[in-house]
Order: structure tokens, then sequence, then C-alpha cells
């Protein structure tokens, strides 16, 4: 069968036998839904690399270099200790200004899979990702069910409609990687079009050292604008895993 060709699952129908990748369907998203609560208290080094191209095209000017303290305690994400090139900011992560990401630690696999989104998912491939064998699920949502907002400076916020797909390892049914991308925008809302890319591995966490955790390790978040075609790019690294425990100290800025 081609892509299009794939029966629609919706989260309406998982628990019904509308085709022989049913049960996989119903394994991915199992663990998708239990991904936050399988994870411990950690705390991890986030460091974020932001570039804007005037013209919108390929030309990556890097803008500045943004390091933050993660600490994932009680299924929450909590930012403190933020530098921007190196220097100390006062303000909180989500006040930063310019393209910010967050969620990478569950709630974006979480919003996808629960039944409030009315997401539909299909079979689309096999395929290779980082020498390990996957199938590929699609998915989309409607804007009208869609937990996806779009924020800009402040002024506008809109609640948009995506789609994208799921690269889930074959053997251990684990979520590796997560892209997904706006549909149409309102032609008087200033984005014109926004994608996010999370990519997941097992990692050991320093003090947990009995066993590997699936992680986030890195993210990408791209936003076009429509005043003068310019774009937004986030690379984004996790680094330095450890365990987060009463006596780690937090400042908040």
């Amino acid at each position: 069968m081609s892509a299009q060709e794939q029966p629609r699952l919706t989260t309406d129908t998982v628990g019904s036998q509308t085709s022989s990748w049913n049960p996989l369907f119903t394994d991915v998203r199992k663990k998708a839904l239990q991904f936050t609560d399988d994870l411990p208290d950690f705390i991890c080094r986030q460091v974020t690399h932001r570039y804007r191209d005037p013209q919108g095209g390929s030309q990556w000017q890097i803008q500045d270099i943004v390091e933050a303290e993660v600490a994932y305690n009680q299924r929450q994400e909590n930012y403190s200790n933020i530098m921007i090139n190196g220097r100390p900011s006062v303000k909180r992560f989500e006040s930063l200004g310019n393209a910010i990401s967050i969620g990478e630690f569950g709630s974006i696999l979480r919003s996808l899979f629960i039944p409030e989104t009315h997401a539909k998912f299909w079979k689309e491939r096999e395929d290779q990702f980082g020498g390990v064998q996957t199938i590929v699920i699609g998915f989309s949502v409607p804007q009208e069910s869609s937990p996806w907002t779009l924020s800009y400076k402040n002024t506008h916020s809109l609640k948009v409609g995506y789609e994208g797909g799921i690269w889930v390892e074959t053997q251990r049914r684990s979520i590796l990687k997560i892209s997904q991308h706006t549909l149409r925008l309102p032609p008087r809302f200033p984005i014109l079009y926004a994608e996010t890319t999370t990519e997941y591995g097992y990692r050991v966490i320093t003090g947990l050292e009995n066993q590997p955790f699936l992680l986030p390790l890195a993210a990408e978040v791209v936003i076009r604008e429509i005043q003068n075609r310019s774009s937004l790019r986030n690379l984004i690294e996790f680094r330095e895993f450890r365990r987060f425990t009463a006596e780690v100290k937090l400042k908040e800025n």
C-alpha cells in the first residue's frame, strides 16, 4: 500500500482491530502516554543556538546562544540559571523573546496521543534512523482540537492545525523522533509557517546508573515570518543529565 492508501486511525479507534498494524500503534500510544510517567526527576543543561535569515532562505546568521538548567521534577519542566552569550540573564526563559521551545520532555508526545486531540494516524513507511530500523507513523491534528499554540511577540496567539511523522523503533516500540509542521495559517497572522523536530535516545543519568532512560537529545525549531519572509531557527542540545535531588539548588532568574 502507498501512504495515501493506509487506513487512518483516530485515538477513538485504538481499541478496535481496524488494521493489521493496530497492535503496533496501540503499543506506541501506550509508551507515548507513559513517557513522562517513566522519567525520573533529573536536571540537565539545555544549549540553544538561535539563528535568523533575513531573506527566508538558508543563509543562517547566529543571533545568540542561550543556556539554561532544566529541571524535570514531578513531571514539570522548570528553567533556571539562564545565560545569553555566556552572561547571566535576569529574564525568565519564557520571556526571552524571538523563538523559544518547550515541551521536549514529554508534553509534545502526550498531547498528540490523548483522545481530546482527535489526531489521525497512519503507517507511512519503514526507515532507518540513527542506524536503527524504524517505522514511520504519519499523523494530522485539526485546528479545532489542536494543543499547539503559536505566539508572536506577545501580540498574537493562535491555535494551529498540524501534521507530521513519528519514527518508532521496530523492536522496542520506542519513539526516537517526532517532527511536525503547521498546516495553512491565516494570511493576517504574522507567522507564515512553523515546524519542530525532537530526537530521543537512551542515555544514563548520573546518579541513576542502573539503567538507561529514553531522553530528548536534540531539537530544532524553524519559524518563517510574513514580514520580509524572514526566518528563525533554533538548534537545541540537551547535555549533562544528572539526578535531581533535594540537595540541588536552582537559582531562579
